[in-house]
């Protein structure tokens, strides 16, 4: 049991080891473009597509990309009610990181999961990251 938690404590270890640098290019990223515009898009965003009851989730086309989140540079936006996903790197797999925008306004966390981890890089936006 303990060298199975050892192995288990080494593999999660080594993921995060890897975050590093994909984590300083997005909060790279994220500085050079602000924190108050891009909450601000995500909001903006958030009330134009989740108005109504619908949809949970929706993978916003690249013209549609507010200037703020282009400059972030993603492979692709999607928009969530609680906020925006903008993928910087990885597959659509168990490989992906990016930046979370919580829309201006609202006061929310995301919750890290077995399967996603989240870093706070300043209130409302948040590093994330895919753990295999």
């Amino acid at each position: 049991m303990q060298r199975r938690r050892s192995l288990i404590f080494c593999a999660v270890a080594l993921a995060l080891a890897g975050c590093g640098e994909p984590e300083a290019a997005a909060r790279e990223r994220v500085q050079k473009v602000g924190i108050g515009p891009l909450r601000k898009d995500s909001g903006r965003l958030n009330r134009d597509y989740f108005g109504a009851p619908g949809k949970e989730f929706i993978a916003l086309k690249q013209p549609l990309w507010p200037k703020t989140f282009a400059a972030l540079q993603p492979l692709r936006v999607t928009l969530y009610r609680d906020g925006a996903a903008l993928a910087l790197g990885g597959d659509a797999g168990s490989t992906e990181w990016g930046v979370f925008v919580v829309p201006d306004g609202l006061i929310y966390t995301p919750p890290t999961t077995k399967t996603i981890l989240y870093r706070v890089v300043k209130e409302g936006v948040f590093t994330y990251r895919n753990v295999p």
